[in-house]
């Protein structure tokens, strides 16, 4: 075979082996990016929700961008030592993931001392008993950085940008390999080999 006849097979291979590596490229991030939106939109119908750590207050067992999942518990079922997210009313009642100091039941009330690993102070705050409390049962260090940035408008525009062109590559993959799948039978029917 001529030198010239192989250029185009050697471009043809090579555009096959783009194509294998587009596509794992993309079938990672499409996974990354449903398990992030299976954690936040599903967690909560099984007692289960999710929070992007924002602040350096647990460092560094939760550093900023950590994703944290919280299990829905009864605060009597809570010990020291265990990592808690509550409302602060101190902060306007911002969600905050701190670790339990000291805990104390009297009445109906459970009287809670929290402290951030990395502050110097602590939070004194109360729960009725019969409320639940996100007690954490998971984290991931990066992950939470995807749900911080989904809550920006400049993010919500990049979820958009990244849904379209997802879709639009599987149309055209589709598309192209109806095409391709096509072609083959055509080139079949006609008794020309379909591989080199």
């Amino acid at each position: 075979m001529p030198d010239g006849a192989l250029a185009p097979l050697i471009v043809l291979s090579s555009v096959r082996r783009l194509k294998r590596v587009v596509d794992a490229v993309l079938t990672v991030a499409t996974s990354i990016l449903l398990v992030c939106l299976l954690l936040t939109v599903t967690a909560g119908l099984f007692g289960y929700r999710a929070y992007a750590i924002r602040s350096g207050s647990m460092v560094p067992v939760l550093p900023i961008g950590s994703l944290v999942i919280d299990r829905e518990i009864p605060p009597l079922d809570l010990v020291p030592g265990d990592l808690v997210t509550f409302q602060d009313t101190q902060l306007g009642k911002q969600l905050v993931t701190h670790r339990i100091q000291q805990l104390l039941h009297i009445n109906n009330r459970l009287y809670v001392i929290t402290k951030g690993d990395a502050n110097l102070s602590t939070e004194r705050w109360n729960v009725p008993v019969t409320t639940n409390l996100g007690h954490v049962v998971a984290e991931a260090p990066v992950l939470g950085r995807v749900l911080l940035e989904s809550e920006t408008p400049h993010g919500r525009v990049i979820e958009v940008i990244v849904v379209f062109t997802w879709v639009a590559y599987l149309v055209l993959r589709w598309a192209w390999n109806a095409t391709r799948a096509s072609n083959e039978l055509s080139k079949r029917a006609s008794g020309v080999p379909t591989e080199l």
